[in-house]
């Protein structure tokens, strides 16, 4: 099973929008930088098969350009509230045995998407600038420590 762990991509500051942190959405920079690591992401056939997603617009938004890239439908693409902020274990691993063994994308937050890697692969400490995705594989079961890290891109190596 490969899961890719997604930081949303860049978005307008706090004070550029009304309707608080939930309503934000990406920033011009941000929208294109994910629209050309999702591009680089679909050459390379490392597209999940479901898209699950944090309510947050900037995150959704994020989500929706990787499903237009990867040529997936709505019904791919979730909008699941445990994303959204302080992302229990228990819930993420659930998740991902619920999907197994296809792939899936996880579009959230910092310090979760973060942490979920670390918690994933059994260690080490990892920070996601915007618009940063890993990839990890599950060799067999799906748990804590379990997975292996196979890359880390961020949207400014693919420029």
């Amino acid at each position: 099973m490969q899961v890719l762990i997604i930081r949303h991509a860049h978005a307008v500051p706090p004070s550029g929008t009304s309707g608080g942190d939930d309503a934000r959405p990406l920033s011009n920079e941000g929208r294109h930088d994910f629209e050309t690591l999702a591009g680089w992401l679909a050459k390379r056939s490392a597209i999940p098969e479901i898209i699950l997603h944090s309510p947050r617009r900037r995150a959704e938004q994020t989500a929706q350009l990787l499903a237009k890239a990867a040529g997936l439908t709505g019904q791919n693409c979730r909008r699941e509230h445990w994303l959204q902020s302080n992302v229990h274990h228990d819930q993420l691993i659930g998740t991902l045995e619920e999907y197994r063994p296809g792939g899936v994308a996880l579009v959230g937050h910092e310090p979760d998407m973060s942490r979920c890697t670390s918690h994933l692969v059994h260690g080490g400490q990892f920070w996601f600038a915007p618009g940063t995705i890993a990839c990890i594989e599950f060799p067999g079961r799906t748990g804590a420590g379990q997975g292996q890290l196979k890359w880390l891109v961020t949207p400014s190596l693919v420029r």
